[in-house]
């Protein structure tokens, strides 16, 4: 399949690239609450352009912005309704996602770090003819995430680092018709890492403030799935270099 990437250099500190590139996913069997269940469907051909630039800011500090937009047939239960008996399994009209992601990271003082992400996403589906799924949101598809990172270096100890997590993820369509909706969650982890010469030993608390969420929402044989986030969680883990 072809992938095309093109960069330009546009001083010492800047990049621009565009790039280009299709994959095919193998076609759908239509669920067995399907009208033709057992049906596979045609081959998915995905499309996705993406175009962006890389600033380096100073030598301690960077900053980047991308603008993508992909595409794929969209298949579907064909429903006309509740009251209705369940419709064929289809692939007919587009599932498109056209979103806008930028990022930082910076030396905040001699011994801080931080890292900043953010994606803002729109996704529709257009040519469906059916009514229930035609403008909707894709599944499991927020229109805004982000990400915040900070690592300090501790002065008493060396090789000590203390860091902290945010997580942010809008809420998500769960069903093809928009009619549910996983909500919005926010998850902060905070954490250690000592590295010695030969010994990294990391201590990690996972959902510092016990939030309930869901990590995940799919879809599998025409069924939704909903996969609960991990709820508070103490790891610690060792590794040696030899």
């Amino acid at each position: 399949m072809p992938s095309v990437a093109l960069q330009r250099r546009l001083s010492p500190q800047a990049v621009s690239y565009v790039s280009y590139r299709e994959d095919l996913a193998a076609g759908q069997r239509a669920p067995l609450g399907a009208a033709n269940n057992g049906e596979v469907l045609p081959a998915r051909l995905m499309q996705s352009v993406e175009a962006g630039a890389r600033l380096a800011l100073s030598a301690q500090s960077s900053a980047s912005i991308a603008a993508f937009h992909g595409r794929r047939p969209y298949d579907f239960r064909d429903d006309q309704g509740l009251d209705q008996a369940p419709g064929a399994y289809v692939q007919r009209g587009t599932e498109t996602r056209t979103g806008l992601e930028i990022g930082a990271s910076s030396v905040l003082t001699p011994r801080l770090e931080g890292q900043l992400s953010a994606t803002l996403m729109q996704s529709s589906t257009t040519g469906t003819s059916n009514p229930l799924f035609e403008g909707r949101d894709a599944i499991n598809t927020p229109k805004f995430r982000s990400s915040t990172f900070l690592t300090y270096r501790v002065p008493a100890v060396d090789g000590l680092r203390l860091n902290a997590a945010w997580l942010y993820t809008g809420r998500r369509p769960v069903a093809r018709d928009n009619s549910v909706y996983a909500p919005a969650f926010h998850r902060v982890d905070l954490g250690a890492t000592w590295a010695t010469s030969a010994w990294t030993y990391r201590l990690t608390l996972e959902n510092v403030f016990d939030q309930r969420y869901w990590r995940d929402v799919a879809e599998f044989l025409g069924d939704g799935y909903l996969t609960p986030g991990t709820p508070r969680a103490l790891r610690a883990s060792a590794n040696f270099a030899f």
